[in-house]
């Protein structure tokens, strides 16, 4: 397997991808729909860190 595929396949990189395009979607909204596209962010990178394995066993 390539190096990039199995960065991907990491539980942190797509944890990462999401926040970082969080972080630009941020710049025009309005302060409500900010508040709840952080907590939509937070939700989705916590659930990923919930459902996948860290690949420590």
């Amino acid at each position: 397997m390539g190096y990039w595929s199995k960065r991907f396949r990491e539980p942190s990189t797509w944890r990462g991808i999401i926040l970082v395009a969080g972080s630009f979607g941020i710049i025009t909204v309005t302060p409500e729909q900010k508040d709840a596209l952080i907590m939509l962010i937070f939700a989705l990178s916590g659930g990923i860190g919930v459902a996948a394995p860290d690949g420590r066993e």
